[in-house]
């Protein structure tokens, strides 16, 4: 402990110092930094029936670029945190930070070319590692690549080519098997009835390969095929609505029999009428095998079910926010999700599942924030969880969490 001390001030001395030196930069529009400082006391840090407790220190520097120059964008953002923790310290004090940056160009006088990329390492949540192992130092890295080239930039037709990678690593060997390397293309087309209202048909295909989940002596890969509808819609000036509803399929390297064919999707409305009030709801349905979010399968691997890439979900999140004034905003969200573990009965596929194959998740949450101040700002949170249990990684636990942050932005 004598020594954590002296490494823990050098790194917010050096903190600060490079505030210091980006100051001058953040005044120069249109560039601006953020120091930002959280505590968060969490009832049940550990995510099981222990409910050992935890409070969470996390201080973030980020600086943000946003520029347009003719008819390019370029944005870019980048964000380093130090995260420290009161009694878990030894095991899971260390840095985290975001990396991101866009850039958009019209090219001709009908063309818009889109590139972007992020780059991530953070803790993965306790929750969604093993039971065995809530409180474990899983470092995540995750790294993406995207490009897209529109056609059709101010008529009612368009046509958009997009390709896409991504990397996601995980430190912890016993969830080895869910490192994915992924690459992406999709065609769209989409057709605007007005300026409030468009539609969008497209297809894609994404290959995930899992080059540590070995089966039979080779790495999986998944192969997917998705079409898609999509439709985007402002109602009104204080009413907007986006939807998208997918049909995939997917197929695996492992075994040839075995098939997923699904509807997937998900709906947004958004709702700001006259005066003070703003809400939100989403409805989505979704699976965790990839990025793309589209896939079911249940793995037996030495007598243990693996459901990193079985579960579909079924959610709903709604939100409200009152801003009395220019400066005050209050805020309440609820969420619920019903997870539904599939069963499945092919070759290396679990032939049973024992237990139970559905859990729900729901979450309440209260905040408040103050503006002080164009740069100064200050906010506080509370929230209640529940999850009860499935036959995945998912176990029962409950708690609730106390936060709060002030933030000093120079623009």
């Amino acid at each position: 402990m004598e020594m954590k001390a002296p490494v823990t001030h050098v790194r917010l001395a050096l903190l600060s110092w490079a505030a210091f030196v980006l100051c001058g930069l953040a005044h120069a529009d249109p560039l601006s930094l953020t120091v930002s400082q959280s505590v968060t006391y969490d009832s049940n840090f550990s995510k099981n029936a222990a409910s050992n407790s935890e409070t969470i220190s996390q201080t973030n520097l980020q600086l943000k670029l946003d520029k347009s120059y003719g008819r390019q964008t370029y944005q870019a953002s980048a964000r380093y945190g130090l995260a420290r923790y009161a009694h878990f310290g030894d095991q899971l004090d260390g840095n985290n930070y975001d990396v991101s940056g866009a850039f958009s160009s019209g090219i001709a006088s009908n063309w818009q070319l889109d590139l972007n990329g992020n780059a991530s390492e953070y803790l993965n949540p306790n929750q969604d590692n093993p039971a065995a192992q809530r409180v474990v130092k899983n470092t995540v890295k995750d790294r993406n690549l995207g490009v897209s080239l529109r056609y059709g930039v101010a008529g009612r037709l368009a046509t958009v080519l997009s390709l896409g990678s991504s990397k996601l690593d995980y430190s912890l060997p016993a969830q080895y098997y869910k490192n994915r390397d992924q690459t992406s293309a999709g065609v769209r087309l989409v057709y605007a009835t007005s300026d409030l209202l468009n539609f969008g048909l497209g297809v894609s295909a994404v290959k995930s390969d899992y080059p540590d989940y070995v089966i039979g002596g080779e790495s999986e890969r998944v192969a997917q095929r998705s079409i898609d509808l999509s439709a985007n819609w402002q109602v009104t000036g204080f009413s907007s609505f986006s939807g998208v509803l997918s049909l995939t399929r997917n197929s695996y390297h492992s075994d040839p029999d075995a098939k997923y064919n699904g509807l997937t999707g998900r709906v947004n409305w958004n709702f700001t009428p006259r005066g003070h009030m703003r809400y939100a709801l989403q409805l989505a349905r979704t699976t965790d095998s990839d990025s793309s979010q589209t896939s079911s399968r249940v793995y037996q691997i030495g007598g243990l079910l693996d459901t990193a890439i079985n579960t579909v979900t079924t959610s709903i999140n709604g939100s409200t926010r009152w801003e009395p004034t220019s400066k005050l905003g209050f805020g309440a969200a609820v969420g619920w999700y019903q997870y539904d573990v599939k069963r499945t009965q092919s070759g290396v596929l679990a032939s049973d599942i024992s237990g139970p194959t559905q859990s729900h998740y729901i979450n309440l949450r209260l905040n408040g924030d103050y503006q002080f101040s164009r740069a100064l700002s200050f906010g506080c949170s509370a929230e209640k969880y529940k999850q009860t249990a499935d036959v995945s990684p998912r176990i029962a636990y409950d708690g609730h969490q106390f936060s709060c942050n002030a933030s000093f932005t120079m623009d």
